[in-house]
């Protein structure tokens, strides 16, 4: 079997604390010192530092039959300041009549690459955390499979919903009725890739500042296979404040140039009117023919349209 899987096996004997591990595991450990690898307690003394009681307190209850098996990841040192990530699995195969363990046997699975990727993942998310937290941007995720959303402790203090984990159902109850067919229409636009980022405005009720604007921005995880969005939300309400005063002020501006045009049009007509009758009779006037006595009747009606 050992050959056929080439796997990293060992066999623990709990009474002398003997540690036998076969070819392929020795093979990983070949500048550590033999003697590191040939009792339970010497192997647990190249288990690195941080994960050395968590590996101890593993193998102690499964020592004492409080638990039947052994499952745990940790860091073993193969090389002078060098660790790998391993997953060490095993279980008792031997009790004595009291059923106390007497031996136990497991394996060893190289997991190093997958769990550095795994802490490089996690280190890159909480970098991504930090900012958003500092930039007040809270951060969510919504699970495809179960429709459950799982979000920040900036997104809480954001939005004022006071679950961390919930349905999308559930959000519901927080949005304006108007808003949250919009909010899941643009959600199905970007699932069926009928738009490359989802993103949609929406008014959520604070238990504290009542109705605010939430702007969310989201799109599909496609670096792993599970079917999740990742998104964060950010409260524009000062921007909508901003936009509706700014729409006001070019509506009153709009109303102000319409009443000046009308004011334009009625002061133009009557200015015309006593006009023609002054321009009229001022031709009168000045006419070689006519006697003096029209032409102060002319004059004193020019004063009169004035």
């Amino acid at each position: 079997v050992e050959h056929a899987l080439h796997d990293l096996l060992w066999m623990w004997n709990l009474q002398d604390d003997s540690l036998q591990i076969n070819d392929s595991f020795k093979s990983l450990l070949k500048s550590v010192p033999e003697s590191s690898f040939n009792c339970w307690k010497s192997f647990e003394k190249i288990i690195h530092d941080d994960d050395v009681d968590n590996f101890k307190s593993f193998t102690r209850q499964l020592k004492t039959g409080e638990q039947d098996e052994l499952d745990c990841d940790c860091r073993v040192r193969i090389e002078p300041d060098c660790y790998h990530w391993f997953r060490i699995r095993g279980r008792c195969v031997k009790t004595d009549d009291l059923r106390r363990p007497l031996k136990a046997a497991g394996s060893v699975m190289d997991i190093d690459a997958a769990k550095k990727q795994e802490i490089a993942l996690l280190e890159e998310r909480n970098k991504v955390r930090l900012v958003a937290e500092n930039a007040s941007i809270g951060i969510w995720e919504l699970n495809l499979d179960d429709d459950s959303i799982t979000t920040s402790d900036n997104w809480i203090r954001i939005t004022g919903f006071p679950k961390r984990t919930f349905k999308l159902e559930e959000w519901r109850d927080a949005v304006n009725p108007d808003d949250f067919d919009i909010f899941l229409d643009s959600l199905r636009q970007h699932l069926a890739n009928r738009q490359p980022l989802f993103q949609v405005d929406t008014r959520v009720k604070h238990p504290k500042k009542g109705w605010i604007w939430l702007r969310t921005i989201a799109k599909r995880d496609e670096s792993t296979p599970t079917h999740r969005i990742l998104g964060c939300v950010m409260d524009i309400t000062a921007d909508k404040m901003h936009e509706k005063e700014i729409n006001q002020a070019k509506e009153n501006a709009e109303n102000s140039d319409r009443l000046k045009s009308i004011f334009l049009a009625n002061i133009s007509h009557e200015i015309r009117t006593p006009l023609n009758a002054i321009i009229g009779f001022n031709a009168l006037a000045l006419s070689d023919d006519v006697s003096l006595e029209d032409r102060k009747r002319y004059t004193s009606m020019i004063d009169r349209s004035c």
